[in-house]
């Protein structure tokens, strides 16, 4: 989370890498310990320019000490973070982890098990099977999705066309007088668009045509779409129920509502205390508000309402309760 002003003598808030572009703004991180529920366990504020990839071992290995329960527990990470390395050091570590699959091991599937249809959330069946992959010790668990698949789809269409207007863009800017013409230019500016559209621009071959250093024109042809809707969900655990693999990894999604409720709804973030302890006491206020957010969202869930609490907040917004006071015959009043 960032903060608005200088943070001159904050100990804790850092420059770093900022998910909401705000390189300009000083940053804290926060840890959690999420339970499957979405209930918060312990938090502890780290400095703002901590490596979730680098301190990740320490960082589990501190905010797990500090919960009750026995054993290690089972570690569920996002893509971001499971890499080969990460994963090797919680294998090292004793630690079972559950996390989607970095790529998508198509061409090294060595063998593969049955299909098993698994319902999930508002009644869609999702396919999974079990797959061994080459050179892998880890279980995947090949998942096919027709919701997400539709859903994917649609947002690949929307960034392509988007990403083909850029380039139209740049080829546009080549054409016209007094346009950006050098090559080396052109090829940054497409670089830049590469990255404001990551999850697309790999589906596209673009050539910079140019004589003497000079840009005369660009083409790019789109190779074959995403197989959407498929991924795969990888653990060390030694198991063979599906379902249950799925709903440990599931419990991500709970993390993320968590994190999205903490930052958006409840105002975490940006913090505009300049001192530490005042913006050490806006985050934990956030929290405390978390834990009777949740105990709502739960308490509604158990009776089949799903609803994040925006919309809570909106419905209960129609709500209203009218105090009003009478005189009985009797004389008393009501």
């Amino acid at each position: 989370t960032y903060f608005e002003g200088k943070k001159g003598n904050s100990k804790k808030a850092r420059r770093g890498k900022s998910k909401e572009r705000r390189d300009d703004a000083k940053l804290v991180s926060i840890g959690l310990v999420v339970d499957s529920l979405g209930f918060i366990k312990c938090s502890k504020i780290y400095e703002g320019d901590i490596r979730e990839s680098k301190t990740l071992k320490g960082i589990i290995e501190e905010l797990r000490g500090r919960v009750e329960g026995e054993g290690k527990g089972i570690v569920v990470i996002d893509a971001g973070i499971a890499d080969e390395g990460d994963l090797k050091m919680l294998r090292e570590g004793g630690y079972d982890y559950v996390c989607v699959s970095l790529s998508k091991p198509f061409k090294d599937i060595e063998g593969e098990g049955g299909v098993k249809k698994i319902k999930v959330k508002g009644g869609e069946e999702i396919e999974g099977k079990w797959v061994k992959v080459k050179g892998k010790r880890d279980n995947f668990l090949h998942i096919k999705s027709k919701g997400k698949e539709e859903k994917e789809k649609g947002m690949e269409e929307l960034f392509c066309r988007r990403y083909e207007e850029g380039l139209k863009g740049i080829e546009e800017g080549i054409k016209r007088k007094g346009g950006i013409k050098k090559a080396e230019l052109v090829e940054k500016r497409i670089g830049r668009l590469e990255g404001k559209y990551p999850s697309v621009y790999r589906l596209y071959e673009v050539k910079v045509e140019e004589r003497d250093g000079i840009a005369i024109g660009i083409k790019w042809k789109k190779k074959r779409g995403k197989r959407n809707g498929e991924y795969f969900i990888r653990t060390s655990m030694d198991i063979s129920d599906e379902k249950e693999v799925w709903e440990i990894y599931n419990t991500i999604r709970e993390i993320e509502a968590t994190f999205r409720v903490l930052k958006a709804d409840l105002r975490m973030r940006p913090i505009y205390h300049q001192e530490d302890e005042m913006s050490e006491a806006h985050i934990n206020g956030s929290i405390l508000a978390y834990s009777i957010v949740n105990i709502i969202r739960q308490g509604l869930k158990s009776k089949g309402i799903n609803l994040d609490l925006s919309n809570i907040v909106r419905i209960m917004n129609t709500q209203k309760e009218v105090c009003t006071t009478m005189k009985a015959r009797s004389g008393h009043r009501i």
